[in-house]
């Protein structure tokens, strides 16, 4: 997924939902597996792990990850070390320093015509 700055601002709140879409429905996964078979992987943690991983999905964690359960953030974050970069750097989503998405406000967007 692309970086947050080379998408214009209606496409980057397209990104967020998208994204946050994506983090609850497999936070109610999490949970569910949790309650039933916590031993057994969550092959969609995988999923969201290598989503979180691309240069877009980075800047997305750097915000949504304080606003999720901190269990399931953890959880994300510890998949996410088994997988690499683009550039073969590991992924640490737990200390990334990629700048916040800028998130455009729905009144900074223009009108639909």
């Amino acid at each position: 997924m692309a970086a947050p700055q080379d998408l214009d601002r209606a496409d980057r709140l397209r990104f967020k939902y998208l994204m946050d879409e994506q983090s609850w429905s497999i936070f109610a996964l999490w949970i569910r597996h949790q309650e039933s078979e916590p031993d057994y992987p969550l092959s969609a943690l995988n999923d969201l792990a290598g989503f979180m991983c691309t240069p877009g999905g980075l800047a997305y964690w750097n915000n949504a990850r304080h606003e999720l359960d901190p269990n399931y953030a953890a959880a994300v974050e510890e998949m996410a070390v088994a997988l690499t970069l683009a550039d073969g750097a590991p992924c640490d989503l737990s200390t990334t320093t990629v700048p916040l998405m800028q998130i455009p406000h729905r009144t900074e967007l223009p009108p639909v015509e």
